[in-house]
């Protein structure tokens, strides 16, 4: 278990690219064969196994997550947010103010 914790500590450490998919299935698979368990398989998946019929990799890595969106893109959005409430609640106090005028005027 103690390649494990390596790993776990390279991977931690944002040093990827030393510890892989496929280092880490090995470690695992080990792991469970010293636990008595024939077949690793039935808990991890091989990332290095190819569907026999398409060739392509059986367990592919999920893609990266999309970026964060731009922060400056995020404040144009709520300024415009912003002026649009502002504009509909200055329409709404001169409608307002026009009525009362009006009843005043009657």
């Amino acid at each position: 278990m103690a390649i494990g914790n390596v790993q776990k500590e390279l991977l931690s450490a944002g040093k990827a690219g030393l510890v892989g998919d496929l280092q880490l299935y090995n470690t695992a698979s080990e792991l469970t064969r010293i636990m008595g368990h024939k077949n690793p398989n039935q808990f991890f998946n091989d990332p290095s196994a190819i569907n026999p019929q398409t060739g392509q990799l059986l367990n592919r890595p999920p893609s990266s997550p999309t970026p964060p969106p731009d922060p400056k893109l995020l404040s144009a959005q709520a300024r415009a947010q912003i002026d649009a409430a502002t504009s509909a609640h200055q329409a709404q106090l001169a409608s307002r103010r026009r009525r009362a005028i009006l009843s005043i005027c009657r």
